[in-house]
């Protein structure tokens, strides 16, 4: 029997099963908030780690750009390719 404001307080056998409750509540929410903290840990490593492989990408695109914007658009002769002794 839990306990209310304006009735006899519990006796000894039910203060001592409401103590209990408590204690494995608190040992209950003292492991909860250490999960909680490792999760918060996990998601700010995996945010620099996001934050990494999105630069990476951004110089990957760069890079394809550059050597896109470097190809000729037509193709070359293959008269162009003949050694200068020709």
């Amino acid at each position: 029997m839990l306990y209310h404001a304006g009735m006899n307080e519990p006796s000894g056998n039910e203060s001592q099963s409401l103590s209990e409750k408590v204690v494995k509540l608190e040992e209950l929410h003292a492991h909860q908030q250490h999960v909680v903290d490792q999760l918060s840990e996990m998601i700010r490593v995996m945010r620099t780690d996001m934050d990494g492989m999105r630069s990476a990408v951004d110089r990957l695109k760069h890079q394809v750009q550059f050597v896109q914007s470097s190809i000729p658009a037509e193709p070359r002769s293959l008269e162009d390719d003949k050694p200068p002794h020709y």
